[in-house]
């Protein structure tokens, strides 16, 4: 626009323009597009950092659960009086039971504690009486030793004189992520790929003395 003004009797003009500023079609999209790898990029960070947290968590709660069986059954046998009755894994047994020091440890291969069930998992309890009529009975004060969701996969305690050996494999996750879909045998491994990160595999093997009093 054009601007006169008269001072002193001497006209001055001015012209001034107007200069409007924005963003092109074309930056928009650019701008857009570069927001939009940015997204992906954190989206897929987050979610790979959150699989290793979770994979990280069961595979520590799945090595516990293995690692207090363990320290259960060497503590009943270090601590207990008279000979243990040992169990042997054999293809097709899934039902399986052992007492050592005062106490029968009952399990079923293959079968996932639910969490609420008694009698499923792994537990412990006192005997009443000899091992097997131990094992068939409810008796209280009962432990049961899987967290929920949890698996015996293979159990082999065997040995005499003293000296045994306890082999046991724990899985957490449901029977579609494990490599046996029947949630059996010491090879079992979590199977790759879409939600691997839910299971976990943890296998002990430990000698244990027991003491002669």
């Amino acid at each position: 626009y054009k601007v006169i003004n008269k001072l002193g009797g001497i006209y001055m003009t001015l012209n001034s323009k107007v200069k409007q500023s924005g963003f092109t079609i074309v930056e928009l999209m650019i701008a857009t597009m570069v927001f939009s790898v940015i997204l992906v990029v954190i989206t897929m960070g987050v979610l790979y950092f959150s699989r290793s947290y979770y994979k990280g968590v069961y595979a520590s709660m799945t090595q516990n659960a293995a690692r207090d069986i363990s320290d259960a059954v060497g503590q009943a046998v270090q601590f207990g009086t008279g000979e243990p009755t040992t169990y042997a894994y054999h293809s097709g047994v899934v039902d399986g039971y052992f007492c050592a020091g005062g106490y029968v440890f009952v399990f079923k291969l293959g079968q996932q504690y639910d969490g609420t069930s008694g009698t499923t998992g792994m537990y412990m309890q006192p005997m009443d009486g000899d091992c097997t009529h131990s094992a068939s009975v409810v008796t209280l004060p009962q432990r049961q030793l899987l967290g929920n969701r949890m698996r015996i996969t293979y159990l082999n305690f065997d040995g005499a004189n003293g000296l045994y050996t306890l082999d046991i494999k724990v899985a957490y996750g449901d029977a579609d992520l494990l490599s046996d879909n029947m949630g059996l045998g010491a090879d079992l491994q979590c199977k790759l790929g879409a939600g691997s990160e839910y299971c976990a595999v943890a296998q002990y093997t430990t000698s244990i003395r027991q003491r002669k009093t």
